[in-house]
């Protein structure tokens, strides 16, 4: 919401200009309202006192008086709980019915944002619209960011956004605009015309770092991928599992508004792999995993709580610099140019903080080269002929968390047991020690273990027992 001075010097404003015998009819209100504005704000002669305040306002309000039922608002939502936001969206409500500009504006800001009420694009813009046409500036900035990321029935429009940006005096209308320059929305790029917006020296802020061959590449790809209609698609309706099986590698491409220009890059892998039949995957974002469980429909894998921090470029301290995306959907698509197959893919995801939804996020993947390190040759025997005994029990495998390992012995002898792979130091899981004849079993703690292939040994007095144990 607006700040409170704001409110307080309009609604001051707007008493004293009251024609005189009407001025007469609200002499209590006008009274009551300046002793509630008193309390509400503080000043040496007042200590803040919402309690005070309210008092002061309580018969104005069941005279249903505008400016007492805007500032009454103010003071519930300050309180941030449901149910003292819904009172104060019945007041403003109420306010913008009977001709408030203001109340139109501040309702149409709780529409934008779901508070005390169903969030509703359409009608935040139905308010923001006839809070302008009352002479309300500040309510063209609620236009232009509504036509500016494309919410509701406002189509995403550049122009459109900076059309009631220039309209407005809100200190926000600014900012964009400055946005829009900086990065050529709408208008030609001009970090000179940024400056005066921003009122900063952008390129010391924000310096620009050349991107790499590969990046270069890979954005052009995307953007190939996007424009051109005659690009090879091996599947066109239904992706097997089989063909997103595997470790895939690429960039993450954060998009402006428009879904036309490239913002950020971001490199990332995804492996996806099966188990018991069904599809998993696991994404490595700025070295962070995410495994999270997903719906399939078609191509489209719909999750429930999948969260990643992204970086934001912001121009304003009280802009947060990493936002926190929920990924909703990903759809992707198999296609093939130059012989060179490729993963792509559209992300929706939302912006919780800001009760909106995301920027557009899209995927250009290619299969990562397998480089793992590979058993000698002589290994491989033994390795194959443990697989095919019952001596050494796994559960589950592949694993995720636990791995259970269990085992007998049929007389007493000398034990040890451990992990090892290409990626990892030996896990010791059983120190060598003697151990009586009967059954033995161990739990391998595996959460914190990467991705990969590994080798479960069990030595047993002279002899060594192998089983390859899979990481997803």
């Amino acid at each position: 919401m607006n700040t409170v001075k704001r409110k307080i010097i309009l609604v001051i404003c707007l008493i004293n200009i009251l024609g005189s015998s009407h001025a007469q009819q609200l002499i209590d209100c006008h009274f009551n309202i300046s002793k509630a504005l008193n309390y509400f704000e503080g000043d040496e002669y007042h200590e803040v006192n919402h309690q005070k305040a309210t008092r002061y306002l309580t018969p104005c309000l069941t005279a249903k008086h505008s400016h007492a039922q805007i500032i009454m608002a103010t003071i519930l939502l300050e309180e941030e709980q449901t149910s003292s936001d819904k009172k104060a969206f019945k007041l403003l409500k109420s306010a913008a019915n009977a001709g408030d500009h203001i109340a139109m504006n501040d309702l149409a800001d709780l529409y934008k944002y779901g508070i005390g009420c169903k969030l509703s694009f359409n009608k935040a813009r139905k308010w923001y619209l006839k809070a302008y046409e009352h002479g309300n500036k500040e309510a063209a900035y609620g236009l232009g960011y509504l036509h500016l990321k494309g919410m509701g029935s406002s189509q995403q429009n550049y122009k459109k956004a900076i059309y009631w940006f220039r309209k407005s005096n809100h200190p926000m209308a600014r900012y964009w605009l400055g946005v829009c320059y900086y990065y050529g929305y709408g208008v030609p790029k001009n970090r000179t015309i940024a400056n005066e917006y921003f009122s900063t020296e952008l390129d010391y802020l924000n310096p620009q770092k050349p991107a790499s061959d590969r990046i270069e590449q890979q954005k052009l790809l995307l953007q190939q991928f996007k424009q051109q209609q005659t690009i090879q698609t091996i599947q066109e309706k239904i992706i097997e599992d089989q063909q997103l099986l595997g470790n895939w590698e690429g960039s993450l491409f954060v998009m402006d508004w428009s879904d036309n220009q490239i913002e950020q890059e971001i490199p990332i892998e995804i492996n996806f792999t099966k188990n018991e039949d069904l599809l998993q995957s696991i994404w490595e974002i700025n070295n962070n995993s995410h495994q999270n469980d997903f719906t399939r429909i078609d191509n489209t894998l719909f999750y429930d709580d999948f969260f990643a921090s992204i970086a934001h470029t912001s121009f304003k301290k009280e802009i947060p610099s990493t936002l926190v995306h929920q990924i909703t959907e990903t759809t992707f698509s198999i296609q093939k140019k130059d012989a060179q197959t490729y993963l792509t893919a559209n992300i929706k995801s939302n912006i919780n903080q800001w009760n909106e939804k995301g920027a557009p996020i899209r995927l250009l993947l290619t299969k990562k080269a397998t480089t793992k390190k590979q058993p000698k040759q002589e290994s491989l025997a033994p390795m194959a002929l443990e697989q095919s005994q019952n001596f050494l029990q796994l559960y589950p495998n592949p694993f995720e968390k636990d791995l259970t390992i269990s085992y007998e012995l049929n007389r007493p002898q000398y034990t040890s047991l451990f992990l090892e792979g290409s990626s990892i130091e030996k896990q010791l899981i059983k120190p060598t020690g003697l151990q009586n004849k009967g059954s033995y079993t161990y739990t391998f703690k595996g959460e914190n273990l990467k991705v990969g292939t590994y080798i479960l040994t069990l030595i047993t007095d002279d002899k060594k027992h192998t089983k390859i144990v899979i990481k997803n």
